[in-house]
C-alpha cells in the first residue's frame, strides 16, 4: 500500500477513536455499512471519494488536509493549545468567529505577548 493511502486510512482510524466513535457509529453517521468503514481503515477495498473524505472530516471535527499531510495526523504532534483554540473557534457562529479573529489580531500585536521563536 502506498504511503499516501496509508496516511488517509490511519487518519480516519485515529480521529475516529479520539472522538470516541466505533466503526458502527461512524458508519451510521456516514450512511454506509460498518464493513465499509472497516475497509476504509484497512485499505481492503473501501474506495473513498473526495465528498466522503470531506464528510468524514466534518464528522470527526478535523480539517480535510489532515488526510493528506502526515505531519498533522498524530495528535501528539499537534500543539494541544492550538487544537483547543480551533475546536472552540468551530463552535462559534459567524459573529463570534469575527470577534475572536479581531481579538487575536489585537493580542498578536502586543509586544510582551509575541513569541520571538514562534512562526
Amino acid at each position: 500500500m502506498d504511503t499516501f493511502l496509508e496516511n488517509i486510512l490511519h487518519t480516519i482510524k485515529t480521529a475516529r477513536k479520539e472522538k470516541g466513535l466505533s466503526q458502527e457509529d461512524l458508519a451510521k453517521l456516514m450512511g454506509v455499512a460498518r464493513v465499509t468503514v472497516a475497509r476504509w481503515e484497512t485499505g481492503n477495498g473501501g474506495n473513498l471519494n473526495l465528498m466522503q473524505i470531506q464528510k468524514i472530516a466534518a464528522i470527526l471535527n478535523i480539517v480535510p488536509s489532515q488526510f493528506f499531510d502526515d505531519s498533522l495526523t498524530s495528535s501528539s504532534e499537534v500543539d494541544k493549545q492550538e487544537e483547543v483554540l480551533l475546536q472552540n473557534f468551530r463552535k462559534l457562529n459567524s459573529e463570534g468567529k469575527k470577534e475572536l479573529i479581531k481579538q487575536s489580531r489585537f493580542y498578536s500585536n502586543v509586544p510582551e505577548l509575541i513569541c520571538s521563536q514562534c512562526s
